[in-house]
């Protein structure tokens, strides 16, 4: 493991639990994803993805930043874990990776981020908007979240993986990619997939 990766473990294990033993023994932190597409006549305009934390790890989080113990967070204490949350996401990039005809693309910077508990769930909404339309006509874009470290294991909804936001004449499909596996070949992800005619 290089000492970047170790660092960025390292981060997020102190951002969930507050000290980096318990969650480097036990690196189980799972997210499930859903993306949106804000398209228009066969140009995209916006991404957006909702990532909800699994169970464990939402109540860790929770009580590491309920400061006062109380077993809520207040407004503060809310405000404290997105500010933290964002900091370390934002320098991942989110852990979304970009393609078009499966040659790598940028990802925008994100526009907009809420951070909030869904029920008992950390959850985050996260919309990235391009500067200028990209135009998908007879192109395919790809929409892949991994951590190579994985401290995070990523997988898409398994109700609903891609959110309505799609015009004109796309489709939106899951797809396992075996040509993106990482960890040392151990694990396969599953992209989605956006084809325009």
């Amino acid at each position: 493991m290089t000492r970047r990766s170790l660092g960025s473990r390292l981060a997020l294990a102190m951002f969930v639990v507050g000290t980096a033993g318990p969650a480097l023994a036990h690196p189980d932190i799972a997210a499930s994803v859903a993306v949106a597409f804000e398209v228009r006549e066969e140009q995209m305009l916006a991404l957006s993805e909702r990532i909800v934390f699994d169970d464990a790890t939402s109540q860790r989080v929770s009580r590491r930043f309920d400061t006062d113990g109380d077993g809520l967070l207040s407004q503060g204490e809310m405000t404290e874990l997105s500010a933290e949350l964002q900091h370390r996401l934002r320098a991942r990039a989110f852990y979304t990776e970009l393609s078009l005809d499966k040659a790598p693309l940028d990802l925008p910077e994100a526009a907009e981020v809420a951070v909030r508990f869904d029920g008992a769930n950390l959850a985050l909404q996260i919309t990235f908007r391009l500067s200028t339309p990209l135009d998908l006509r007879g192109r395919t874009l790809g929409v892949l979240l991994r951590d190579r470290d994985l401290t995070i294991a990523f997988s898409l909804s398994q109700v609903s993986p891609v959110i309505s936001g799609i015009a004109g004449a796309c489709t939106a499909r899951v797809e396992q990619r075996p040509d993106e596996t990482y960890f040392g070949g151990l694990v396969t992800p599953d992209a989605v997939m956006l084809t325009c005619l």
